[in-house]
């Protein structure tokens, strides 16, 4: 699974740092990435096409690529147009 964890700490104007946030951000990679892995391959295919036709709210499964609710032929484009790339997250 490729996941990047980011640490991001707002610091306010004021000598009283009890204020500050601090806020942790988790990013899995791209989208297109189904399965999380650090690439664009035949398992994130085959997710996709498992849950091909299926609909709910928008951003319900990760093969819903466009959060639009549906996992349809616009999702596919995504897949097919990123095919064979791969990332490492630090």
């Amino acid at each position: 699974m490729a996941l990047l964890l980011i640490n991001i700490t707002v610091l306010q104007c004021s000598a009283d740092t009890s204020q500050d946030l601090t806020l942790d951000i988790a990013f899995y990679g791209p989208r297109w990435d189904i399965n999380h892995d650090g690439k664009t391959d035949i398992l994130d295919a085959s997710l996709f096409v498992s849950n091909y036709g299926e609909e709910g709210t928008p951003d319900w499964i990760r093969s819903d690529i466009n959060i639009n609710g549906q996992v349809d032929p616009s999702d596919a484009s995504y897949v097919a147009g990123h095919y064979g790339e791969q990332w490492i997250v630090p």
